[in-house]
């Protein structure tokens, strides 16, 4: 009766094991293809198209989001 703690941490270990592959998998053929693609935009647009794209605040990576804030602030620093 002692060894029920067993069968939660088995439980764990296969959900963990059946998960972090699926994630994987999603992050290496859906989120790291779209971000390539999205910040060779980002690096294509005017001041106005990246201010009306940050409006939305969804970037497919942290990276994409502050590179295009970091451009934006060059825009306003430029008075653009």
């Amino acid at each position: 009766m002692d060894k029920f703690w067993i069968v939660p941490l088995v439980a764990f270990v296969i959900v963990t094991c059946v998960i972090f592959p699926i994630a994987m998998h999603y992050k290496i053929t859906v989120v790291i293809p779209n971000a390539i693609v999205e910040l060779a935009e980002i690096k294509e647009m005017t001041c106005n198209e990246i201010k009306s794209r940050d409006s939305l605040g969804s970037y497919w990576t942290p990276s994409n989001a502050k590179f295009a804030r970091d451009i934006l602030q060059d825009c306003l620093d430029a008075g653009l």
